[in-house]
């Protein structure tokens, strides 16, 4: 890392818990609010109060006009208005150096330094309540594997924080299978945190002049070399590759991850687990759940996560694009993320790349309730099987158990057999899942460590899960949810 943005990193949060409070403290107690109260200093201090007034004002109507002259939606508009009249660290700055230099009286002083609070206390909650960034990802149609054909162009934002990631996300797109009738479009995108106070950066890669001259590629060349050996080594039309970077803080990340996901018209946006295990060790990120998290709320399309388990530790970006992946198994319980994470199966099983086993879970004695998750579990399942029946690399079986305890039963006997386990997030226990399929699992999240990953995975990438196989997690994009009015939704 370049001293300076060592420097940086190390300083920072420094600078910002100790001086920065006191810097504002100490201009806080030169502020004489006594000087309000003097009949004398009334006529300054009300004069030069009614300029930062208009000032103000005339700043909000000046922004909310050019909003809309240049089409933007009339609650962005003023939401972007009441930003630019935030005041910070450069105005208490200007303030206290025109006190330090008599340029402005102790009347003048307290009125600017007070209503410079006054107008950031107010726009603050005012902006809280009117600007909803997840707004900007809904959508009227439904990006999910569930809804596409088959021979639909599957396109997936792949997520890579470090070049680690780049060989079990590139094991998993190539078991994954595409074709020319069934392309897939990679949008690679290289997340990187942004030290300082820098403005956050969204931009297709370009390979560095300096890299190229010195034979030293950047971390995000070396991801995109990895990635454009995979485009090579496919099918010609069967892969195509874009590359991003983003620089930006942990903090709004995923923002960046759900613009670009947005723009692109993603199906499926694949990240990383936060943490990895080569075998003997594990470490674990939290900036990196904490993303992922967010993703999983805001995004607009499905999500996957791969919990790596070491199994495509031991690639390298350059034969990366050998496999590791051969046996594959869905555990389906029911329920809109178990039926996404069949959609995924049913690609790979249309590849012939690996083996794949799907296990319906069905609980004793259950009666079902007819509803509509229900008829359109079946009517999946149905016509998954009925396709890949006389197809010897895909079978399918029924498991039948009397509780939770069962389920997790089955499921610890028979995944030693796989190098990849696919499961809905939710496993039944969501929002809107089935009412037996939440049977199958209750119980099983009352120790959960990686709510994120659902009861399911969560289990499975405990570090009492004696099977050390790779899972992938999936969450299908959820049903649009009303946009308040006035925000925008762009496609």
């Amino acid at each position: 890392m370049p001293i300076g943005a060592t420097m940086t990193e190390r300083l920072d949060s420094f600078f910002i818990a100790l001086f920065l409070p006191v810097y504002m403290a100490l201009s806080g107690y030169r502020t004489d609010l006594a000087e309000f109260t003097k009949e004398e200093a009334s006529e300054k201090w009300c004069a030069l109060e009614l300029f930062v007034a208009l000032c103000v004002s005339g700043k909000l109507v000046g922004c909310v006009a050019a909003g809309l002259f240049f089409t933007m939606p009339f609650r962005d508009a003023v939401v972007l208005a009441l930003m630019l009249n935030i005041r910070g660290i450069v105005e208490v700055a200007a303030i206290n150096n025109w006190g330090d230099t008599m340029k402005a009286t102790a009347e003048h002083y307290s009125t600017l330094t007070m209503s410079m609070v006054l107008i950031t206390a107010v726009s603050t909650p005012l902006i809280k309540l009117l600007y909803d960034p997840s707004g900007q990802f809904a959508r009227a149609k439904r990006r999910s594997l569930e809804h596409a054909r088959l021979s639909a162009d599957l396109r997936v934002l792949t997520c890579l924080y470090s070049e680690d990631h780049a060989a079990p996300l590139i094991d998993l797109l190539e078991a994954s299978g595409s074709s020319r009738d069934s392309p897939m479009s990679l949008i690679v995108l290289h997340l990187t945190e942004l030290v300082g106070r820098a403005a956050s950066v969204l931009k297709p890669h370009r390979k560095s002049i300096r890299s190229s001259s010195s034979n030293n590629p950047t971390p995000s060349d070396r991801i995109v070399n990895a990635f454009r050996y995979f485009e090579q080594q496919a099918a010609p039309g069967a892969v195509t590759v874009s590359p991003y970077v983003a620089q930006a803080p942990f903090s709004s990340m995923h923002h960046d991850v759900c613009s670009l996901a947005h723009s692109r018209k993603a199906n499926l946006i694949l990240l990383p687990f936060h943490k990895s295990s080569d075998g003997a060790r594990s470490t674990a990120n939290n900036a990196i759940r904490s993303i992922n998290r967010s993703v999983l709320q805001y995004a607009p399309c499905s999500v996957a996560i791969l919990v790596d388990h070491g199994l495509a530790s031991g690639s390298t970006c350059a034969t990366a694009a050998n496999s590791l992946l051969q046996r594959a198994a869905l555990y389906f319980l029911g329920g809109a993320d178990d039926r996404e994470a069949l959609a995924y199966a049913a690609r790979m099983a249309e590849a012939g790349t690996m083996s794949l086993t799907v296990v319906r879970f069905k609980l004793r004695n259950w009666v079902g309730m007819g509803g509509r998750d229900e008829a359109r579990d079946e009517e999946l399942l149905q016509e998954f099987w009925s396709r890949h029946r006389d197809n010897e690399r895909v079978v399918y079986v029924e498991k039948t158990v009397e509780d939770a305890e069962g389920t997790a039963s089955v499921v610890r006997a028979m995944s030693e057999k796989f190098d990849l386990l696919i499961v809905g997030r939710q496993g039944g226990d969501g929002e809107g899942d089935l009412v037996g399929s939440t049977a199958l699992t209750s119980g099983l999240s009352e120790w959960s460590e990686f709510p994120e990953l659902g009861v399911l995975g969560d289990m499975l990438a405990s570090a009492e899960f004696a099977s050390k196989v790779s899972i992938l997690v999936i969450q299908q994009q959820p049903p649009k949810k009303t946009v308040a009015a006035g925000s925008s939704v762009n496609d």
